[in-house]
C-alpha cells in the first residue's frame, strides 16, 4: 500500500499524477537499493532550473567571468551540452582554417 501524503514540488513546479506515477513505476522495477531511483520529473526541473539561470547567448561577460567559467567547463564531463542535451557552445572561429600571424 502506499499513501501520497502531500503533492511532491522541487522550485515552482508540483508533480502531476502522471509523474507520481511514473515514479512509483520506476521504483518497481529497481530490484536493489530504492533510494537510487531518480524521479524524471525532479530531473526535468533541474534541467530547466540549470537552463534558466545560465549565460544566454549575446550576454556580455568580464574578462575574468570568462576564464572563470572555461576553467570550470574543462573539469565538466559533458561540457559541450546542456542538462537538456542541447549544445551549449557556439563556435567563433575554425582553428583549423586559421594561419599562422592571423591570431
Amino acid at each position: 500500500e502506499l499513501t501520497l501524503v502531500s503533492t511532491p514540488r522541487i522550485f515552482d513546479r508540483v508533480a502531476t499524477a502522471h509523474d507520481f506515477i511514473q515514479y512509483t513505476q520506476a521504483l518497481g522495477y529497481r530490484t536493489s537499493d530504492a533510494s537510487l531511483v531518480q524521479p524524471a520529473f525532479v530531473k526535468r526541473a533541474l534541467a530547466s532550473y540549470a537552463c534558466r539561470y545560465s549565460i544566454m547567448f549575446g550576454e556580455i561577460l568580464s574578462e575574468e567571468t570568462c576564464k572563470n567559467l572555461i576553467q570550470s567547463l574543462s573539469k565538466c564531463d559533458m561540457s559541450f551540452v546542456c542538462a537538456h542535451g542541447r549544445p551549449s557552445i557556439v563556435p567563433l572561429i575554425d582553428l583549423n582554417t586559421v594561419y599562422p600571424g592571423e591570431m
